[in-house]
C-alpha cells in the first residue's frame, strides 16, 4: 500500500472515531477505530521519514486515549484530548476535569510574545522550478497560464472587458502527476513567495488553535507583495462529509479568510493566490468549489508517452554528465516507454531509481558502472503502476457532474 492509500485509511478510521464520539457510539468500536488509525500512522512513519517523529507521537497519543477510554468510558474527555473541543453528552459517566481544560486555555492575564510553534509556517522565496521543468502537461500549463498567470501579471489586458477573473485554482488528478510542481511553477511565474500547507498544519488540538493558525497563515500571506498558498490534500482540510466539530470550525474560518480573493485585479499592490491539490475531488466540500474560491479547476492526468520519454531521457542525461557511468547504446527508450502504461510521473521516477540501484549492485561484482537493458527488465519486475484504475473512472464521472 502506498503512502497516499495509508493516509486515506488513517484519516478514515480517525474520522470514524470522532464521529462515534460525537454521537456517543459504542466504546469498543471507538477504540478499535483509534487503534486502526494508530497502526496506519506507524506504517506511514516508516515511509514518510521527514514526518516520522510526528507520526509516532500521534500514534502514541491515539493509543493512550484508547486505553484510557476503555477504562473510564468517558467519551467527552477522549473527544477533548483528541480535538481540544468540549463535548457534553447527557449520559456521560464523568465530566471533564477542569484541570484538563486549563492545560489548553491559558489565563487571560498571562500573555506571551512567543508564537506557538504550531502556528509557524515556512515561506519559501520564489521557487526555482518553472514550467520549463514540468515535463508534458501542456494543456494544464496552458490553462494555468490563461486563467491565472496572464491576468495576474498583465491586468491591463482585461481593461474594458466584462470578464470575471480571480478565485483559487484546484489541481485534481491521480497521485504523483506533478500537481505540487505545477503550484510551485505558478508561484515562480508570478514572482510569489510560496507556502505549502497540509492538513496536519491546520488541524490542531486546543480550543480555537486551528482557527488561529488559519488566521495567522493568511495574515502572513497578505504581508507579502505577492504570495501563493498551496493546500496539499485539500480534501483532508475541507471534507465533504464530516461530523467532527473541529472540521466545521476550520471550514468556517477558511471560508471567511477567502472572502474577497476573487477580486485581485482591483488591487495590484498585494496579490494573494490560492492553489489546492487533491487526489479525491469528490471528497471536497462543494462550498469550496464555487466561483471565487477554488472555481478554476483543471485535471492533472497521467503523463503522455512523450512526457515519460522526456523524464527518462533527462535522468539518463544527468547520469551521463558526471562522466562516470556509461549508458548502453542498446537501450530502446521507445520500447521502455511502452512498458510504462498507467505509470504516473512518480512511478517513472521510482523506475529510474531502481534501474540505477540494479546497475550499482552489478558493478560491485563487475567493477563496470554501466546502465544496461537488463537493469530496466529487473526494475519493471519490481516497480508497478501505483495508479488506482477505479479512481480514473471516478475523475471522469466527477467532471461530468460537478
Amino acid at each position: 500500500m502506498d503512502l497516499f492509500a495509508l493516509k486515506d485509511k488513517c484519516n478514515s478510521f480517525y474520522s470514524n472515531a470522532i464521529g462515534l464520539l460525537e454521537n456517543n457510539g459504542p466504546i469498543n468500536e471507538i477504540c478499535q477505530n483509534l487503534l486502526e488509525s494508530a497502526d496506519y500512522l506507524v506504517q506511514i512513519s516508516k515511509i514518510d521519514l521527514l514526518n516520522r517523529t510526528e507520526c509516532e507521537q500521534k500514534a502514541a497519543k491515539l493509543l493512550s486515549v484508547s486505553k484510557e477510554l476503555r477504562v473510564s468510558s468517558n467519551c467527552s474527555k477522549a473527544y477533548f484530548q483528541l480535538t481540544g473541543t468540549v463535548l457534553k453528552l447527557n449520559n456521560e459517566i464523568d465530566s471533564i476535569d477542569y484541570n484538563d481544560i486549563k492545560k489548553v486555555i491559558k489565563p487571560a492575564d498571562k500573555k506571551t510574545d512567543e508564537t506557538p510553534i504550531e502556528f509557524q509556517f515556512k515561506w519559501d522565496n520564489i521557487p526555482n522550478v518553472s514550467f520549463d521543468d514540468v515535463a508534458g502537461l501542456e494543456e494544464v500549463k496552458n490553462t494555468v497560464f490563461k486563467k491565472v498567470i496572464l491576468p495576474l501579471n498583465n491586468p491591463e489586458l482585461y481593461d474594458g472587458y466584462d470578464k470575471q477573473n480571480g478565485g483559487g485554482l484546484l489541481l485534481y488528478g491521480p497521485p504523483g502527476t506533478g500537481k505540487t510542481m505545477i503550484a510551485a511553477a505558478l508561484a515562480h511565474e508570478i514572482g510569489a513567495k510560496f507556502c505549502s500547507v497540509r492538513a496536519s498544519d491546520l488541524v490542531l488540538s486546543g480550543i480555537g488553535n486551528s482557527e488561529q493558525a488559519i488566521s495567522k497563515l493568511f495574515s502572513e500571506a497578505r504581508s507579502f507583495k505577492c504570495a501563493v498558498i498551496f493546500f496539499d490534500e485539500i480534501d483532508a482540510i475541507c471534507p465533504a462529509e464530516t461530523r467532527a466539530q473541529h472540521a466545521k470550525q476550520i471550514r468556517s474560518e477558511l471560508l471567511s479568510q477567502m472572502q474577497g480573493l476573487d477580486s485581485y485585479l482591483s488591487n495590484s499592490e498585494n496579490i494573494l493566490f490560492l492553489v489546492a491539490a487533491t487526489n479525491k475531488p469528490w471528497a471536497i466540500d462543494t462550498a469550496f468549489l464555487r466561483p471565487g474560491r477554488f472555481g478554476i479547476r483543471t485535471y492533472v492526468g497521467l503523463p503522455s508517452s512523450e512526457a515519460k520519454l522526456a523524464i527518462i531521457k533527462n535522468k539518463l542525461s544527468k547520469i551521463e554528465e558526471h562522466g562516470v557511468v556509461k549508458i548502453s547504446e542498446n537501450l530502446d527508450l521507445d520500447e521502455i516507454v511502452t512498458r510504462t502504461v498507467d505509470f504516473n510521473g512518480a512511478d517513472v521516477a521510482n523506475l529510474m531509481d531502481e534501474v540505477q540501484e540494479n546497475s550499482i549492485m552489478r558493478s560491485i561484482k563487475s567493477g563496470d558502472k554501466v546502465i544496461l537493458p537488463e537493469d530496466f527488465d529487473l526494475a519493471f519486475e519490481k516497480i508497478k503502476s501505483s495508479v488506482i484504475k477505479e479512481d480514473l473512472v471516478k475523475f471522469s464521472h466527477w467532471e461530468e457532474n460537478i
